[in-house]
């Protein structure tokens, strides 16, 4: 008998967006536990590198940054981890996350600056796998949160 998970993959995949809660403090800062997020089934072909991205792995549900593209998958990392997580294949990908959900307002994650701070993100994460990632990562984090809100304007999250 397939899980309730499972079953709801299963009609999710046939719906246009799928609405995740986060359970864990991988994604952090950006992604903080109980938070949810919206995810957009979308084209292996269209993911780009610096995408948060839904995936199935081991009967989970996982939402991680792709740091590098593969012919045959991704290899992607939580933000707040410093260990590269098994490479996903594209048929295990639900899609692409498009907005966070907090204080039960959704925010777009493909406007303003937010395209430089996922490229800038997965940049970092690909060559700072180390013991001390997750202090440099929100560093970095609050730097670039810092930036985009002096000059653009854009970022309403924080």
């Amino acid at each position: 008998m397939p899980s309730y998970q499972d079953l709801a993959l299963e009609i999710a995949a046939q719906a246009s967006t799928l609405r995740l809660r986060i359970n864990g403090t991988s994604m952090a800062p950006l992604m903080q536990d109980g938070e949810s997020v919206i995810v957009e089934p979308t084209p292996f072909e269209r993911l780009q590198r610096g995408d948060v991205i839904a995936f199935r792995h081991s009967r989970q549900t996982i939402t991680h940054r792709i740091i590098a593209l593969e012919p045959s998958g991704v290899l992607t990392l939580g933000d707040n981890l410093r260990k590269l997580d098994p490479p996903v294949p594209s048929d295990m990908i639900l899609g692409r996350v498009v907005a966070l959900e907090k204080n039960g307002r959704a925010y777009p994650l493909s406007t303003g600056g937010w395209p430089l701070v996922h490229r800038t993100l997965a940049g970092l994460g690909g060559r700072m796998v180390a013991p001390h990632a997750s202090k440099w990562i929100s560093r970095a984090y609050r730097l670039l949160f810092w930036f985009v809100r002096k000059s653009a304007r854009t970022l309403y999250l924080f």
